[in-house]
């Protein structure tokens, strides 16, 4: 009996986890950008209304490489503040 019952338990331990993870999450936004600046060790663009200038790590970790002042992205940050830190994604998109 109690072999029958100790998967369910660990399923159920599991799921409950899984689910407190979720909703601890920082909600997500998504917003329409553009390229504001574009060089070789900086990236600027504008969205929601906020300038941000991304350095050589968030551009590489953002993989920003190869975009150019003018381009259009869709720009995710997570939590109220559109700073580097908070962006998930920078895709470029057509305009």
């Amino acid at each position: 009996m109690l072999t029958r019952a100790l998967p369910a338990a660990v399923t159920t331990v599991l799921l409950v986890l899984a689910g407190a993870v979720l909703l601890h999450q920082p909600a997500s936004t998504t917003a329409a950008g553009r390229i504001t600046r574009a060089g070789a060790q900086e990236v600027c663009l504008r969205t929601a209304g906020h300038d941000v200038c991304l350095d050589r790590g968030h551009v590489d970790h953002l993989r920003l490489a190869g975009v150019r002042a003018g381009d259009c992205a869709d720009v995710t940050w997570s939590g109220d503040l559109v700073v580097a830190a908070s962006l998930r994604s920078v895709v470029p998109v057509s305009c």
